[in-house]
C-alpha cells in the first residue's frame, strides 16, 4: 500500500510539472516555490515552503520572503530575514532553503466520509464495514470583481487540483467514481480527481451546460469495503496553466483538454515515479548530502575502529553478565528473607511499645514512692528536733525515765526498720546503675552501628547498587545483633537488682506496685531485645546473598528510596532511645548514691539511738542524761542528712520518669515507622522479583555479538567502502533535479501543444462570445499576480504549487 501511495504522489507532483512553466529571462532568478501542507480532519497540522533560487550568474539579490524558522537546506543553518527580505550574497547559482509560512491558501479542499449515509471522520472508519461515499470538494478563496457586458462578475482565479487516493482491492470494491478515474495498479485500485474550482462560475450564463460539464468544483466517489483501512489523499494545486498569455477561443476544446488530462493521468502516475522520488530527495536536503559526506567518511572509519575496541570487550562483557540472572534470583530470595526479618522486628517493636505504658506507670510510681520516702523522713526531721529540743529537760524528766525508755525502745525499732530497708533499698539500687551502666554502653554501641548503617543506606545510589558487592554492611549488623545480646545480658543484671528490691520489708504499696511493674517491663525488654537480635542476624545474612549482585536495579529505584527514609527514622529513633538509656543510667546512679547516703545516716542514728538507751537502761543520772541529750542532737543532725539525701533521691526518681517517658516516646515513634519499613521491605523484595525475571533474557546476550556486533562490523565495512562514492552520488543527485527541471519545461511544452490544437480548431460560436475572452484574460491576470506563495519583486520570474497530504 505504502509503495502505491509513493507512486500517487509521484503522480501528483508530475502533474504540477505538466503545467506550463515561465520562460524565463536569461539575466532573471528563476524562483520555484512548493508549498507543502499535512492536514487532519480538515484541519492544517503543518505548512511547510521549499524555494529553490537558480540563476545562470551567481546569486547576488534581495529576496522578499514572508517565512518564518528559515534554513539553509543546503547548510542547515538558520536565516534572517530583515524586513521582510532575504539578502543573498553567494558564489552559488543555486540556492535551496525552506521556512513556515502562516498565509492562508487560495484553494480549500475538503474530504468528507459517509458510511451507510452517516458521517464520519476518517479516523472513525477503521475496521468498520458497509457501503461508503467520499466527497471531494475545492473552494476557491481568490476572486476579483470585474464588469463583463456592462455588469460587475466575481471573476476565481484559475486553479486546477488534482487529487489521488489509493485503495486495496481486498478492502475496497465495487469503485463507482462518474467524475474521476479509475485505475487498476496490481491489487490496488487508484483514483484520480480533476476539479476547477471557480471556473464554472466564471462562465456562468455565458457558456452552455453542455460546455461546462468538465468544470467541477466537487467529485464523489462510492464502493463497498470490508474491515476498512483509513488512507491518505494526495492532492496538488496550481494556477500555472494561466500564467502565460492564453489565445484559447473555444471552450469546448479547453473542456476536452481537461478530460483528456484527466484520462491521461494514470500515464503521468507511472511514469513520474523516478521523477517524484528525486524531486523528494531534493526538498530533503540534496546538499546538506554532499557537504556532509566527508565528515560522513571520517565518521564512519572512526566508526569502524570503535567498533573492533567493542567486538574484542564485548567477550569481557559476557563474561560480567553470565552469573547476573544466578544472582538476581539470590537477589529475589534475600529480598523475601529481608522482608520476613524486618516484619520479625517491627512485631518486636511492636511488643516493646505494647509495655512501655507499663514501664512508664512503672516509674511514675517509684517517683511517687520517693516523694512519700522524702516526705515521711521530714516528718521525722521534725519529730528528731522536737526530741533535741526536749533534751535540754531532760535532768527534770526522770521520774518520766520509764514512759521515756518505752519511746526511744519504740523508736529503735521503727529506725531499725528504716535502716534495713534503706540498706536493702541501697544494695538494690546499686546493682540496677551498675546493670543500667552496662545497658547504656551496650545501647550506645547499638545506637552507634545503627547511625553508621543509616549512614551507609543513605549513601546507596543506582550505581552503588550495579555494585553491591562493594556494600559492606556484614560488620554492622554484627555489631547491632551484638549489641541486642548484651542488652538481654544487662537486664539480666537489672532484673536481679529489682529482685533484691522486691525483699524490703513492709514497703508501701506504691513502692510494690512500681517494684512489680518494673519487673515485667524488663522482662519484656529482654524479649524484645532477644527478638531484635535474631532478627539482625536473619537481615544480616539476607544482605549477604543481596551483595552477590551486579548490575542495574533500576526499576527498584522507588523501593530504594522508601527504604532510606524508613531507615532514616529508625535511626532517628535510635537516638532518642539512646538519650533516654543515658537519662535512666545517670538517674540510677544518683538513687544508688542517695540510697547509700541515706542507709548510712540511718545506720549513724540506729547507732548512736542505742548507745543512749542503754545508758538510759542501765541507770538514769543527769551525767547520763545529758549524754543521751547529746545523743538525741546528733540523731537530730544524722535524721536532717537523710533528709537531704531523700530530696535527691526524690528529684533523680522524677528526672528518671522523665527519661522513661522519652525512652517510651521514642519506641512508640520506632513502631509507628514500622508500617513504612514493612511496606518498603515489601515493594522492594516485589522489585527484586521483577529483576529477576527480567534478568533471564540476558542468557541471551552472547547472540548479540554472533548476530549483532560482528555483522555490524562488516556492514560498517561495506558502508566505508560505498561511503567514498557519496559525492559522486551527491552530484548525480543535484543533476537529477536539472532533470527534473527539464521534464517540467518537456510536459509545459506538450500542454501547450495541447492547448494549439484547440486554437487551430476555433469554434465560431466561441467567436461570438466576447465576454468569454473578457473573462479568460482576467483569468490570466490574476493568474499571474498570484505567481509566487512567499514573495516576489523585480528580476524575479516565480511559480509556485501546493502539494497537501490529507489524512
Amino acid at each position: 500500500m505504502k509503495k502505491n501511495l509513493q507512486r500517487v504522489v509521484a503522480g501528483a507532483v508530475v502533474f504540477s510539472m505538466l503545467l506550463p512553466s515561465t520562460a524565463f529571462a536569461a539575466n532573471n532568478i528563476n524562483k520555484s516555490e512548493t508549498v507543502y501542507v499535512i492536514k487532519n480532519n480538515g484541519e492544517i497540522r503543518d505548512k511547510t515552503v521549499s524555494v529553490w533560487l537558480n540563476s545562470e550568474e551567481n546569486i547576488r539579490t534581495k529576496d522578499r520572503t514572508n517565512l518564518e524558522d528559515i534554513k539553509n537546506l543546503k547548510t542547515d543553518e538558520k536565516i534572517d530575514s530583515k524586513g521582510g527580505f532575504i539578502e543573498w550574497d553567494e558564489d552559488k547559482k543555486d540556492i535551496y532553503y525552506q521556512g513556515k509560512s502562516e498565509k492562508d491558501l487560495p484553494i480549500d479542499v475538503n474530504i468528507k466520509y459517509f458510511l451507510d449515509g452517516k458521517e464520519m471522520k476518517s479516523s472513525e472508519l477503521k475496521g468498520k464495514s458497509g457501503h461508503l461515499k467520499i466527497e471531494i470538494s475545492a473552494e476557491n478563496k481568490e476572486f476579483a470583481v470585474k464588469k463583463i457586458g456592462g455588469k460587475n462578475k466575481k471573476i476565481y482565479a484559475p486553479y486546477t487540483v488534482l487529487s489521488a487516493m489509493s485503495f486495496d482491492s481486498e478492502i475496497a470494491y465495487n469503485i463507482e467514481a462518474k467524475d474521476s478515474k479509475v485505475v487498476k495498479d496490481g491489487k490496488n485500485e487508484i483514483v484520480t480527481t480533476v476539479l476547477t474550482p471557480g471556473l464554472r462560475e466564471n462562465f456562468k450564463n455565458i457558456l452552455e451546460e453542455r460546455q461546462m460539464e468538465e468544470f467541477r468544483n466537487s467529485s464523489t466517489i462510492e464502493m463497498d469495503v470490508k474491515d476498512y483501512e483509513p488512507i491518505e489523499a494526495y492532492v496538488v494545486i496550481s494556477n500555472e496553466l494561466f500564467q502565460n498569455k492564453l489565445d484559447i477561443e473555444s471552450i469546448d476544446k479547453l473542456r476536452d483538454g481537461v478530460r483528456e488530462l484527466e484520462d491521461n493521468s494514470q500515464k503521468l502516475v507511472d511514469a513520474s515515479v523516478k521523477l517524484s522520488k528525486a524531486q523528494g530527495e531534493l526538498n530533503n536536503g540534496i546538499a546538506k548530502m554532499g557537504d556532509g559526506a566527508k565528515k560522513l567518511e571520517d565518521g564512519s572509519k572512526e566508526l569502524y575502529d570503535k567498533s573492533g575496541e567493542l567486538e574484542n570487550k564485548f567477550n569481557e562483557v559476557i563474561e560480567k553478565i553470565k552469573p547476573v540472572p544466578e544472582y538476581a534470583a539470590k537477589m529475589d530470595d534475600g529480598g523475601s528473607k529481608l522482608t520476613s526479618g524486618i516484619s520479625k522486628y517491627t512485631e518486636a517493636v511492636g511488643m516493646m511499645n505494647e509495655n512501655t505504658g507499663k514501664m512508664v506507670e512503672g516509674a511514675g510510681k517509684l517517683a511517687q514512692g520517693s516523694r512519700e520516702l522524702d516526705e515521711g523522713l521530714g516528718k521525722l526531721k521534725i519529730a528528731t528536733s522536737q526530741l533535741r529540743e526536749g533534751s535540754s529537760k531532760l535532768s527534770k524528766v526522770n521520774d518520766l525515765k520509764d514512759n521515756l525508755t518505752k519511746k526511744l525502745m519504740e523508736l529503735k525499732a521503727g529506725i531499725g526498720e528504716l535502716s534495713t530497708g534503706a540498706s536493702s533499698l541501697h544494695q538494690g539500687l546499686k546493682q540496677a546503675s551498675q546493670g543500667a551502666n552496662e545497658l547504656a554502653q551496650n545501647n550506645a554501641t547499638l545506637n552507634g552501628a545503627i547511625q553508621e548503617m543509616n549512614s551507609k543506606v543513605q549513601g546507596i545510589t543506582g550505581a552503588d547498587l550495579a555494585g553491591m558487592q562493594n556494600l559492606d554492611v556484614s560488620s554492622d549488623l554484627q555489631n547491632i545483633g551484638a549489641g541486642a545480646g548484651s542488652i538481654g545480658s544487662n537486664l539480666a543484671e537489672v532484673q536481679n537488682a529489682i529482685a533484691i528490691l522486691s525483699q524490703v520489708e513492709n514497703p508501701t504499696e506504691q513502692v510494690q506496685e512500681a517494684i512489680q511493674i518494673l519487673a515485667g517491663a524488663s522482662q519484656n525488654i529482654g524479649a524484645n531485645a532477644q527478638g531484635i537480635a535474631e532478627s539482625t542476624k536473619s537481615v544480616g545474612s539476607k544482605l549477604e546473598s543481596l551483595q552477590n549482585l551486579s548490575g542495574s536495579l533500576g526499576n527498584i529505584s522507588s523501593q530504594i528510596k522508601v527504604l532510606k527514609t524508613n531507615m532514616n527514622s529508625v535511626a532517628t529513633a535510635s537516638n532518642g532511645i539512646n538519650g533516654g538509656m543515658e537519662k535512666l543510667s545517670s538517674s540510677l546512679n544518683e538513687l544508688e548514691s542517695g540510697a547509700g547516703r541515706i542507709s548510712g545516716g540511718l545506720g549513724q542514728v540506729n547507732a548512736s539511738l542505742d548507745q543512749g538507751m542503754g545508758e538510759v537502761t542501765n541507770g538514769m543520772d543527769l551525767s547520763e542524761l545529758n549524754k543521751l541529750g547529746e545523743s538525741l542532737v546528733k540523731l537530730d543532725d544524722a535524721t536532717g542528712q537523710l533528709k537531704e539525701g531523700s530530696q535527691k533521691l526524690r528529684a533523680g526518681t522524677e528526672e528518671s520518669e522523665a527519661g522513661v517517658e522519652k525512652l517510651a516516646s521514642a519506641i512508640n515513634e520506632l513502631d509507628g515507622n514500622s508500617e513504612k519499613l514493612n511496606s518498603g521491605a515489601s515493594e522492594l523484595s516485589n522489585g527484586l522479583h521483577e529483576f529477576k525475571e527480567k534478568s533471564k533474557m540476558l542468557n541471551d546476550f552472547p547472540r548479540l555479538k554472533t548476530e549483532g556486533i560482528s555483522p555490524m562490523r562488516e556492514g560498517i565495512w561495506k558502508i566505508n567502502d560505498g561511503i567514498h562514492t557519496l559525492s559522486d552520488g551527491t552530484i548525480k543527485l543535484e543533476n537529477g533535479s536539472v532533470e527534473i527541471d527539464t521534464a517540467m519545461k518537456t510536459f509545459s511544452e506538450k500542454l501547450q501543444e495541447f492547448k494549439q490544437k484547440g486554437i487551430d480548431e476555433l469554434d465560431n460560436k466561441t467567436r461570438e462570445l466576447p465576454e468569454f475572452k473578457e473573462i479568460v484574460d482576467e483569468m490570466s491576470r490574476l493568474a499571474k499576480e498570484e505567481s509566487s506563495f512567499t514573495g516576489t519583486t523585480e528580476g524575479f520570474e516565480t511559480k509556485f504549487r501546493i502539494i497537501e497530504k490529507i489524512k
